[in-house]
Protein backbone atom coordinates (compact mmCIF):
# COMPACT_ATOMS: atom_id res chain seq x y z
CA UNK A 1 0.00 0.00 0.00
CA UNK A 2 1.20 3.55 -0.72
CA UNK A 3 -0.05 6.88 0.85
CA UNK A 4 -2.05 9.90 -1.44
CA UNK A 5 -4.13 12.74 -0.28
CA UNK A 6 -7.32 12.28 -1.44
CA UNK A 7 -9.66 15.70 -2.14
CA UNK A 8 -12.94 16.43 -3.50
CA UNK A 9 -13.24 19.66 -5.63
CA UNK A 10 -16.76 21.33 -6.68
CA UNK A 11 -17.02 23.52 -9.83
CA UNK A 12 -20.06 25.82 -10.71
CA UNK A 13 -18.03 26.60 -14.32
CA UNK A 14 -15.34 25.12 -15.49
CA UNK A 15 -13.11 24.91 -18.55
CA UNK A 16 -9.90 23.08 -19.21
CA UNK A 17 -8.33 24.09 -22.20
CA UNK A 18 -6.50 21.52 -24.71
CA UNK A 19 -2.37 23.30 -24.42
CA UNK A 20 -1.41 21.62 -27.85
CA UNK A 21 -4.39 23.25 -29.89
CA UNK A 22 -4.02 26.68 -30.60
CA UNK A 23 -7.37 27.59 -32.56
CA UNK A 24 -8.79 30.62 -31.21
CA UNK A 25 -12.07 30.97 -32.56
CA UNK A 26 -13.26 28.13 -30.94
CA UNK A 27 -11.54 26.80 -28.12
CA UNK A 28 -12.99 23.45 -27.06
CA UNK A 29 -12.21 22.19 -22.73
CA UNK A 30 -10.73 18.89 -21.93
CA UNK A 31 -13.68 17.20 -19.75
CA UNK A 32 -10.95 16.79 -16.88
CA UNK A 33 -7.92 18.75 -15.95
CA UNK A 34 -4.47 17.86 -17.11
CA UNK A 35 -2.13 16.28 -14.27
CA UNK A 36 0.25 20.04 -15.03
CA UNK A 37 -3.49 22.57 -13.92
CA UNK A 38 -4.15 20.40 -11.14
CA UNK A 39 -0.35 20.97 -9.87
CA UNK A 40 -0.17 24.62 -10.75
CA UNK A 41 -3.52 25.04 -8.38
CA UNK A 42 -1.69 23.38 -5.59
CA UNK A 43 1.03 25.12 -6.18
CA UNK A 44 -0.68 28.62 -6.08
CA UNK A 45 -2.86 27.16 -2.67
CA UNK A 46 0.45 26.45 -1.13
CA UNK A 47 2.79 29.57 -2.31
CA UNK A 48 5.67 27.45 -3.05
CA UNK A 49 7.33 25.55 -6.01
CA UNK A 50 7.09 21.56 -5.59
CA UNK A 51 11.25 20.75 -6.18
CA UNK A 52 9.50 17.12 -6.62
CA UNK A 53 7.39 15.16 -8.96
CA UNK A 54 3.74 15.08 -7.60
CA UNK A 55 1.53 12.25 -9.50
CA UNK A 56 -1.81 12.92 -10.13
CA UNK A 57 -4.92 10.75 -10.78
CA UNK A 58 -8.74 12.19 -11.72
CA UNK A 59 -12.21 11.13 -11.76
CA UNK A 60 -14.30 13.76 -12.49
CA UNK A 61 -17.94 14.32 -13.80
CA UNK A 62 -19.98 17.46 -15.16
CA UNK A 63 -23.72 18.12 -15.91
CA UNK A 64 -23.34 19.55 -18.98
CA UNK A 65 -21.23 21.08 -21.61
CA UNK A 66 -22.42 24.56 -22.99
CA UNK A 67 -20.88 27.21 -25.38
CA UNK A 68 -19.96 30.98 -24.42
CA UNK A 69 -18.72 33.36 -26.58
CA UNK A 70 -16.82 36.76 -25.45
CA UNK A 71 -15.30 39.62 -27.54
CA UNK A 72 -11.42 40.25 -28.14
CA UNK A 73 -8.36 41.14 -29.69
CA UNK A 74 -7.13 39.30 -32.15
CA UNK A 75 -4.74 36.12 -31.89
CA UNK A 76 -1.41 38.65 -32.74
CA UNK A 77 -2.84 41.57 -31.10
CA UNK A 78 0.41 41.98 -28.80
CA UNK A 79 3.05 41.46 -30.53
CA UNK A 80 2.22 43.31 -33.15
CA UNK A 81 1.66 46.34 -30.66
CA UNK A 82 4.90 45.88 -28.87
CA UNK A 83 6.28 46.10 -32.44
CA UNK A 84 4.22 49.46 -32.72
CA UNK A 85 5.46 50.42 -29.65
CA UNK A 86 9.20 50.02 -30.46
CA UNK A 87 8.41 51.86 -33.46
CA UNK A 88 7.32 55.14 -31.75
CA UNK A 89 9.32 58.59 -30.54
CA UNK A 90 10.29 58.22 -26.98
CA UNK A 91 7.65 61.73 -27.52
CA UNK A 92 4.88 59.77 -28.22
CA UNK A 93 5.55 57.04 -25.49
CA UNK A 94 5.09 59.46 -23.21
CA UNK A 95 1.89 61.12 -23.81
CA UNK A 96 -0.15 57.96 -23.07
CA UNK A 97 -1.88 58.11 -25.93
CA UNK A 98 -0.04 55.47 -27.53
CA UNK A 99 -2.15 52.04 -27.02
CA UNK A 100 -5.51 53.95 -27.96
CA UNK A 101 -3.82 55.14 -31.16
CA UNK A 102 -3.11 51.44 -31.94
CA UNK A 103 -6.00 50.25 -31.47
CA UNK A 104 -8.43 53.00 -32.78
CA UNK A 105 -6.83 52.98 -36.16
CA UNK A 106 -5.23 49.52 -36.71
CA UNK A 107 -7.47 46.96 -34.42
CA UNK A 108 -10.29 45.17 -35.06
CA UNK A 109 -12.39 43.17 -32.48
CA UNK A 110 -12.85 39.39 -32.77
CA UNK A 111 -15.85 36.94 -31.86
CA UNK A 112 -14.40 33.89 -29.27
CA UNK A 113 -16.18 30.49 -28.99
CA UNK A 114 -15.21 28.05 -25.77
CA UNK A 115 -16.92 25.66 -24.33
CA UNK A 116 -17.77 25.73 -20.62
CA UNK A 117 -18.33 22.76 -18.19
CA UNK A 118 -21.09 23.45 -15.69
CA UNK A 119 -21.50 21.95 -12.26
CA UNK A 120 -18.31 19.84 -12.36
CA UNK A 121 -17.31 17.38 -9.62
CA UNK A 122 -14.02 16.15 -9.20
CA UNK A 123 -12.26 13.39 -7.09
CA UNK A 124 -8.23 13.77 -7.12
CA UNK A 125 -5.74 12.08 -5.93
CA UNK A 126 -1.73 12.94 -5.30
CA UNK A 127 0.89 10.95 -4.45
CA UNK A 128 4.14 12.84 -3.33
CA UNK A 129 6.14 12.47 -0.11
CA UNK A 130 4.69 12.56 3.46
CA UNK A 131 6.02 16.28 4.13
CA UNK A 132 4.59 17.98 0.78
CA UNK A 133 1.20 15.48 1.69
CA UNK A 134 0.58 17.29 4.66
CA UNK A 135 1.60 20.30 3.70
CA UNK A 136 -1.42 20.32 0.64
CA UNK A 137 -4.34 18.71 3.06
CA UNK A 138 -2.72 21.58 5.88
CA UNK A 139 -3.71 24.35 3.17
CA UNK A 140 -6.65 22.56 1.34
CA UNK A 141 -8.34 21.89 4.90
CA UNK A 142 -7.96 25.51 5.43
CA UNK A 143 -6.92 27.56 2.44
CA UNK A 144 -5.53 30.89 2.75
CA UNK A 145 -5.85 31.87 -1.02
CA UNK A 146 -8.97 31.46 -3.21
CA UNK A 147 -8.82 28.47 -5.36
CA UNK A 148 -9.94 28.02 -9.00
CA UNK A 149 -8.57 25.64 -11.45
CA UNK A 150 -8.27 25.85 -15.46
CA UNK A 151 -9.38 30.00 -15.76
CA UNK A 152 -8.96 32.51 -13.23
CA UNK A 153 -12.57 32.56 -12.86
CA UNK A 154 -13.54 29.39 -12.72
CA UNK A 155 -13.52 29.01 -8.63
CA UNK A 156 -13.63 25.79 -6.53
CA UNK A 157 -14.64 24.63 -3.45
CA UNK A 158 -13.70 22.18 -1.48
CA UNK A 159 -16.07 19.80 -0.51
CA UNK A 160 -16.25 17.18 2.56
CA UNK A 161 -12.76 16.78 4.06
CA UNK A 162 -9.42 15.98 2.60
CA UNK A 163 -7.68 13.18 3.92
CA UNK A 164 -4.50 10.88 3.33
CA UNK A 165 -5.39 7.22 2.63
CA UNK A 166 -4.02 4.16 1.56
CA UNK A 167 -4.19 3.34 -2.09
CA UNK A 168 -4.34 -0.20 -2.81
CA UNK A 169 -2.54 -2.18 -6.14
CA UNK A 170 -5.26 -3.93 -7.48
CA UNK A 171 -4.53 -6.97 -10.63
CA UNK A 172 -6.72 -8.40 -13.34
CA UNK A 173 -5.99 -10.67 -16.19
CA UNK A 174 -9.58 -10.81 -17.64
CA UNK A 175 -12.44 -8.58 -18.29
CA UNK A 176 -14.33 -11.54 -16.34
CA UNK A 177 -12.49 -10.89 -13.50
CA UNK A 178 -13.22 -7.36 -13.39
CA UNK A 179 -17.03 -8.08 -13.90
CA UNK A 180 -17.00 -10.56 -10.75
CA UNK A 181 -15.12 -7.99 -8.96
CA UNK A 182 -16.88 -5.18 -9.97
CA UNK A 183 -13.92 -3.53 -10.99
CA UNK A 184 -14.09 -0.74 -13.56
CA UNK A 185 -12.68 3.01 -15.30
CA UNK A 186 -15.01 5.69 -16.00
CA UNK A 187 -14.87 9.54 -16.19
CA UNK A 188 -11.42 9.26 -15.71
CA UNK A 189 -7.69 9.48 -17.55
CA UNK A 190 -5.95 6.00 -18.65
CA UNK A 191 -2.34 6.31 -20.00
CA UNK A 192 -1.73 4.60 -23.23
CA UNK A 193 1.89 3.93 -25.37
CA UNK A 194 0.91 4.32 -28.87
CA UNK A 195 4.84 2.80 -29.48
CA UNK A 196 4.22 -0.06 -27.43
CA UNK A 197 2.91 -3.34 -30.00
CA UNK A 198 0.67 -4.76 -27.66
CA UNK A 199 -1.43 -1.14 -26.89
CA UNK A 200 -4.77 -2.39 -27.01
CA UNK A 201 -7.01 -1.64 -29.44
CA UNK A 202 -10.77 -2.42 -27.23
CA UNK A 203 -8.74 0.58 -25.15
CA UNK A 204 -8.30 2.97 -27.92
CA UNK A 205 -12.11 2.18 -29.40
CA UNK A 206 -13.44 3.00 -25.47
CA UNK A 207 -12.90 7.23 -25.33
CA UNK A 208 -10.93 9.97 -26.76
CA UNK A 209 -7.47 10.26 -27.32
CA UNK A 210 -5.12 13.03 -25.74
CA UNK A 211 -1.72 14.21 -25.74
CA UNK A 212 -1.74 16.27 -22.09
CA UNK A 213 0.87 17.78 -20.66
CA UNK A 214 2.29 15.60 -17.10
CA UNK A 215 5.09 16.99 -15.34
CA UNK A 216 7.56 19.66 -15.63
CA UNK A 217 11.01 18.45 -16.83
CA UNK A 218 12.76 21.14 -14.74
CA UNK A 219 10.77 21.58 -11.88
CA UNK A 220 13.13 24.56 -10.26
CA UNK A 221 13.23 26.48 -13.89
CA UNK A 222 10.69 29.87 -13.95
CA UNK A 223 7.15 28.58 -14.89
CA UNK A 224 7.88 30.68 -18.55
CA UNK A 225 11.36 28.44 -18.70
CA UNK A 226 10.09 25.00 -18.16
CA UNK A 227 10.03 22.49 -20.46
CA UNK A 228 6.29 20.73 -20.31
CA UNK A 229 6.40 16.57 -20.77
CA UNK A 230 3.48 14.78 -22.59
CA UNK A 231 1.65 11.44 -22.11
CA UNK A 232 -0.89 9.85 -24.51
CA UNK A 233 -4.48 9.16 -23.05
CA UNK A 234 -7.74 7.97 -22.94
CA UNK A 235 -10.86 9.32 -21.88
CA UNK A 236 -13.40 7.25 -20.69
CA UNK A 237 -16.71 8.87 -20.10
CA UNK A 238 -18.70 4.91 -19.77
CA UNK A 239 -17.49 1.70 -18.12
CA UNK A 240 -14.45 0.08 -18.99
CA UNK A 241 -13.41 -3.28 -17.35
CA UNK A 242 -10.10 -3.57 -17.91
CA UNK A 243 -7.97 -6.94 -18.56
CA UNK A 244 -4.58 -5.75 -17.97
CA UNK A 245 -2.00 -5.01 -15.58
CA UNK A 246 -1.91 -3.06 -12.26
CA UNK A 247 -3.53 -0.34 -11.75
CA UNK A 248 -4.46 2.04 -7.59
CA UNK A 249 -7.64 1.55 -5.97
CA UNK A 250 -8.91 3.71 -2.90
CA UNK A 251 -11.43 2.15 -0.68
CA UNK A 252 -13.29 4.25 1.26
CA UNK A 253 -14.45 1.90 4.39
CA UNK A 254 -16.79 4.77 6.29
CA UNK A 255 -18.46 5.11 2.84
CA UNK A 256 -18.71 1.27 0.94
CA UNK A 257 -17.17 2.16 -2.01
CA UNK A 258 -14.76 2.67 -4.09
CA UNK A 259 -12.70 4.63 -6.30
CA UNK A 260 -10.35 3.39 -9.46
CA UNK A 261 -8.14 5.28 -11.20
CA UNK A 262 -4.79 5.27 -12.46
CA UNK A 263 -1.53 7.62 -12.38
CA UNK A 264 -1.34 10.07 -15.08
Amino acid sequence: MTKALRFQLYQKTAHFRDPRISQDEFIATLMLPSPTTVIGMLAYLCDQKFTEELRVGIIGTAERKEIHFSRGESEDFWPKYQTFVRKKSEEDKVKGSTYMQYKNKLVSNRMMNYEVLREVNLTIFIQASEPVLETLLANLKQPKRYLSLGRKEDFAKVKGTPQIVEIDEVTVSSVKEALKKGISLTDTYVRVDLREENTQNKLLDSGALYTLPYRYKDLAAPKVERTRQYRSYIYLDEKFYPDFGDFPVYHNKHENNKDYFQWM
